[in-house]
């Protein structure tokens, strides 16, 4: 939530975050959420990220599929995947990061986990990381430091390559 809401206040035309599952299971304060919906963040439950995608060496998007909710997990529906075109994509999520979506990326990694420099920024340029997708068994404190540091400097970069 507070990575889609700097991006609205940064100036991002487009905000969406995209949730596998419906917003019963949604790990988000109800306030967190309706003040992220009054920013302007388009909230996409059911949907699932299948891969990042470059062109030229640069986001161009995401391709992602449509799920359904069954027994609390979240099923792949059939011959639902679709297309949004990004130039940012900001993953902030509390797991282990997926490695194959990483790897098509040419997102380095240091076992498992994404490998980032003291600004939070990856291997490649605009593409940062923090939280538990940088350090595996932190404190949540460390988790928002590492985050904090990486949305500081995504505004920092927004700010002078715009």
């Amino acid at each position: 939530m507070d990575s889609a809401r700097a991006s609205v206040r940064l100036g991002a035309e487009k905000v969406y975050i995209l949730y596998r599952r419906d917003a019963e299971y949604m790990p988000a304060r109800e306030l967190d959420i309706k003040e992220a919906l009054e920013d302007g963040v388009e909230i996409m439950y059911k949907t699932k990220v299948v891969k990042g995608k470059t062109e030229d060496g640069k986001i161009s998007g995401i391709e992602c599929i449509k799920t359904e909710v069954i027994d609390g997990k979240a099923v792949d529906v059939e011959e639902s995947e679709f297309f949004i075109k990004a130039d940012t994509i900001i993953f902030a999520i509390g797991l282990l990061p997926d490695k194959q979506i990483l790897r098509q990326a040419e997102i380095e990694l240091d076992r498992d986990l994404i490998h980032v420099d003291g600004h939070g920024m990856t291997n490649r340029d605009g593409v940062f990381a923090g939280g538990d997708l940088i350090e595996a068994r932190s404190y949540v404190c460390k988790a928002i430091e590492s985050g904090k540091i990486a949305a500081w400097n995504i505004a920092k970069y927004l700010l002078t390559n715009n």
